[in-house]
């Protein structure tokens, strides 16, 4: 995400440390950004159980007040809501997927199903009713993302190549997604019309 990180005040990071992250900040000293690299562990962990608080107890009035401001950003389609996808992202890198290999008809597919994740939005979703006056009977999540791993797309695209039949629709989407195939020239290959390995 593109941030004008040096006019940004202090969040869960240091201006120090997001120099640091991006690489525009060097210690000399291997000892010192070792330091610096558990600061920011450090930091992020006592941020995430500040979260308690904030569900607990910030009043609904600033949480009304934090709504309208990121309700603000999605109509202007800033940066701040970019934001909020991040912080998702964040949540599954670190609870870190279970992954499950290959399986038919798409002998190419890897799925991550995040049963890691499930549980902390059914939990988080009923802590975040209650706090609402909601009792809910049931919460159910189920959170997968069939896909393919970047060196796999080397192995779709040599077999879009050599014509094999196993590769279906999915992993079409797969290889446009990746930018590895233009659509036109991949509708003329699937025609029989062009050679796929021609300049």
């Amino acid at each position: 995400m593109s941030t004008n990180d040096d006019n940004r005040p202090r969040g869960i990071l240091t201006p120090t440390d997001r120099e640091f992250l991006q690489g525009e900040k060097e210690y000399a000293n291997e000892e010192t950004a070792s330091h610096r690299r558990g600061d920011i562990r450090d930091r992020v962990i006592n941020s995430l159980k500040d979260f308690r608080l904030l569900v607990e107890d910030l009043d609904e009035g600033e949480r009304r007040a934090i709504l309208k401001k990121v309700q603000a950003v999605i109509q202007d389609e800033t940066e701040s809501y970019e934001a909020l996808e991040y912080m998702t992202a964040f949540q599954l890198l670190i609870l870190e997927a279970d992954t499950v290999e290959e399986k038919d008809p798409a002998p190419f597919e890897i799925r991550h199903n995040f049963t890691n994740l499930e549980q902390p939005i059914q939990r988080g979703t009923l802590r975040a009713l209650f706090e609402l006056g909601f009792i809910p009977v049931e919460v159910s999540v189920d959170v997968s993302a069939p896909g393919y791993y970047t060196e796999q797309i080397e192995e779709l695209v040599q077999s879009v190549h050599d014509g094999d039949g196993a590769v279906g629709r999915q992993e079409i989407d797969a290889l446009i997604a990746a930018g590895e195939i233009d659509t036109e020239r991949l509708t003329e290959f699937v025609r029989g019309e062009i050679d796929p390995e021609a300049e």
